[in-house]
């Protein structure tokens, strides 16, 4: 909290789509505006892998970490894109002591069961997220197709509209326009609702 970003653990799927060998670091889900994470140049999506010369596992290493350092200035090293670099924090002077700090240091053990729940829940939308990319892909072609039959359609119809006119005048123009407007709405609703299905 003092620095401004909250971060996750990451499960070893993540780690390797961020580049963090065996899952090791923690993952940057935001930075507070105006804080002195975001001074330091730590964006969300960065996986701190170490603050100062101390290795950062999980989320109680990287706590433990910034308690040990107190105040002043530690470099904090980061995965980002892929690539290792080292940003430097700037961490105020802890205010409390004793009690408070220890509290604080406590806290991610305590949560340790929820941290396994959301590490479960990571691991699902990572399995789920090939499966939502096929869906979408096969949505935008299913969208594609139902495109290309209204504009086949829609282009048939103006050549039986033009055969007609000539054949029955205006009057019949009139209604036959009125018919194709109505039709053409009703394959245009009929389109949003396939989108919507899928």
């Amino acid at each position: 909290m003092r620095s401004g970003v909250m971060v996750e653990n990451l499960t070893p799927q993540l780690g390797e789509f961020f580049g963090a060998k065996n899952g090791n670091g923690v993952l940057v889900r935001s930075v507070e505006k105006g804080s002195s994470a975001e001074k330091a140049g730590l964006r969300a999506g960065d996986v701190i892998t170490r603050v100062g010369d101390q290795p950062v596992h999980d989320t109680s290493d990287f706590t433990h970490a910034l308690h040990s350092h107190g105040g002043g200035s530690v470099s904090v090293g980061v995965i980002r894109d892929k690539k290792e670099q080292t940003l430097t924090l700037t961490l105020p002077e802890g205010k409390e002591s004793g009690e408070m700090m220890e509290e604080s240091l406590e806290a991610p053990e305590l949560d340790a069961e929820r941290q396994l729940e959301l590490s479960e829940v990571q691991n699902e939308i990572a399995k789920l997220r090939p499966q939502m990319e096929l869906a979408k892909e096969e949505s935008r072609k299913a969208s594609e197709e139902v495109s290309k039959a209204m504009c086949a359609r829609q282009k048939e119809m103006k050549e039986q509209t033009e055969k007609l006119r000539e054949e029955f005048g205006p009057k019949l123009q009139e209604e036959l326009q009125k018919s194709i407007q109505q039709e053409m709405e009703q394959l245009r609703l009929q389109m949003r609702g396939d989108s919507f299905d899928i």
